[in-house]
């Protein structure tokens, strides 16, 4: 199969240990991993209460805010402002929190254990126009905003609503109107 669909209606949702909001996961490799043996991991989190994060050592995270207006991270003392649809990259062993100066939020997670595969993660704006996305292994769309039909190489068109994704390891072509997170994940 060339592409993969993962739909956000299928994910199960699980609570944060601290009980400070919910996720669930998109995509992960190896398949059936946890916590704490994934080499890679993408999930949607919904962020009610402000708080620290949970440290991962030896993963490299981005968050993408998908829904709120912002979310204030302090990470090892320095503080940075997230914005919508803006990827923000470092460390998960490092002394993250959050504030929520607008009230709850929601982003995308991507987390890769160091040593085993790196991320790559572009925002990608789509009008109607037919987009070609080079593959990886692999490479995953996840709609932050809109709708979208995508297709690789020899599959039949699929339409993506809002927080559904797509992973393939052959090129990607997107047509519709909306706001993708792209993910490129290269072993490494």
């Amino acid at each position: 199969m060339t592409l993969e669909l993962l739909r956000a209606a299928d994910r199960p949702r699980s609570e944060w240990k601290n009980g400070g909001g919910t996720t669930s996961q998109v995509a992960g490799a190896p398949d059936g991993a946890g916590l704490e043996d994934f080499d890679w991991r993408l999930s949607i989190a919904d962020v009610r209460t402000p708080g620290p994060f949970s440290a991962f050592d030896g993963v490299d995270r981005v968050i993408v805010l998908v829904d709120g207006a912002a979310m204030d991270l302090t990470v090892d003392g320095t503080e940075h402002r997230l914005l919508p649809h803006r990827p923000f990259a470092f460390a998960g062993e490092a002394d993250t929190g959050c504030v929520l100066p607008a009230g709850p939020t929601r982003d995308l997670n991507v987390m890769t254990r160091r040593g085993r595969y790196r991320a790559a993660v572009d925002l990608l704006t789509v009008t109607r126009v037919a987009t070609a996305l080079p593959g990886a292994d692999p490479l995953l769309v996840v709609v932050l905003s809109g709708k979208v039909e995508v297709t690789a190489a020899d599959s039949a068109p699929a339409r993506l609503d809002r927080l559904n994704a797509a992973s393939s390891a052959e090129t990607l072509t997107v047509t519709g109107d909306g706001v993708l997170a792209v993910v490129r994940l290269s072993p490494g």
